[in-house]
């Protein structure tokens, strides 16, 4: 004899609980992905960052041991390479000059190799070059030199503004803002 058993329903998940977890999974990744997108740039930008308070710290031992920065024209290196070559050799200041994570696009001429380094103007420089005192100082304080990376964009904006380069980066414009990066003998610009 067999019993009859009342049928009971078996435990499983309605189409509605499935439909509000795919709901809060997509909600969840919608805010999250933007953010993983954006931890590249940080990370390249805090990267830029470092890599221009070492030669910074490069710039300034050769100062001392120079009494001058090193010329931005530096006829022993190829076109489009660092103008910082000579803080490698003869005296190693710094070990190798480090690339810029955001290299300069040439739009101007597309057969040129992007430009990989920082770029370097001494305050000398730029005043043999016909600025006034009064700009440079307006511009960067008293300082000596400037290091600049093309930042995000990969473009120096405008088009070689203001002592060789636009309008500074800000992230609160948003990682990916036009803007360059700057640091000076007094430091990052904007602070």
């Amino acid at each position: 004899m067999s019993q009859d058993r009342p049928l009971r329903p078996q435990a499983a998940f309605t189409l509605i609980e499935l439909l509000v977890v795919v709901a809060i999974i997509a909600i969840l990744a919608a805010i999250a992905i933007p953010n993983m997108l954006e931890a590249q740039t940080r990370a390249q930008v805090a990267r830029a960052k470092a890599d221009m308070r070492v030669l910074g710290g490069a710039l300034e031992a050769f100062g001392v041991d120079h009494g001058r920065y090193p010329s931005p024209v530096n006829y022993d290196v190829p076109p489009f390479q660092c103008r910082l070559a000579g803080l490698t050799t003869p005296i190693a200041y710094i070990t190798a000059l480090p690339d810029d994570p955001f290299p300069e696009e040439n739009r101007h001429n597309p057969a040129v190799p992007r430009r990989h380094h920082y770029d370097y103007f001494p305050r000398e420089a730029e005043l043999e070059q016909g600025r006034s005192p009064s700009e440079w100082a307006a511009a960067f304080g008293n300082t000596e030199w400037k290091v600049v990376s093309a930042g995000p964009d990969g473009s120096y904006l405008p088009p070689f503004g203001d002592y060789g380069f636009g309008p500074l980066y800000d992230p609160t414009n948003g990682t990916r803002s036009a803007g360059d990066l700057a640091r000076t003998q007094g430091g990052f610009r904007p602070r």
